[in-house]
């Protein structure tokens, strides 16, 4: 039974990792590991899954979350993305198929190790997290809360962050302009 939200998203992970199915840990959890802690009512995940692995991870979830095995194939087959509702509490957790296009393949490739609720997790890259916010924004600039998470991971990542990494993609990307915001905007420590 889970109580709470780390207890639904480690049943979710605990299914994945059976599997070997390959994921990253990405949105609010991600933005909130590498900049500043923030409430959230669900989870995103990126996965990569094949569909030969479909039937199992639905009979793994089956116990814990609603998640039937004809919604994660309709998801695998249009590399789209499905949730599972926790049956106990609610939770939601988003599981977004892996892109493929050069710049979903580059994140997935450079997801890192981290650790969330004490527990070793594979999360995006602290630039990822700020291009995929930005993605995010740039698609429905009504949501703010999106540039406010690159912002703030930005903030507390900058002395650490790849800029050459960012800028490429940045640029390929279509929102150069977007991340210049983004450091035109950031309040830096005066050492930065």
């Amino acid at each position: 039974m889970a109580e709470t939200e780390r207890d639904a998203l480690f049943q979710a992970l605990d299914a994945l990792e059976a599997l070997q199915i390959p994921y990253m840990v990405v949105g609010s959890f991600a933005s909130t590991f590498w900049g500043r802690p923030r409430m959230t009512h669900d989870a995103d995940l990126v996965v990569e899954i094949s569909a030969d692995k479909v039937a199992a991870l639905a009979q793994l979830l089956a116990p814990h979350f609603y998640a039937p095995a004809f919604v994660i194939e309709a998801a695998v087959s249009r590399r789209g993305q499905f949730n599972l509702i926790h049956l106990d509490c609610a939770f939601k957790i988003h599981l977004w198929l892996l892109k493929d296009s050069p710049y979903a393949a580059a994140s997935f490739e450079r997801r890192l190790p981290g650790i969330v609720f004490g527990r070793e997790v594979c999360v995006s890259s602290p630039e990822d997290v700020i291009l995929s916010k930005l993605l995010w924004y740039q698609a429905a600039p009504v949501l703010d809360r999106q540039f406010q998470d690159a912002l703030e991971v930005y903030e507390i990542q900058e002395p650490y962050l790849e800029r050459d990494y960012l800028d490429r993609w940045a640029c390929s990307l279509g929102m150069a302009d977007l991340l210049e915001r983004v450091r035109q905007q950031a309040i830096l420590p005066p050492d930065a």
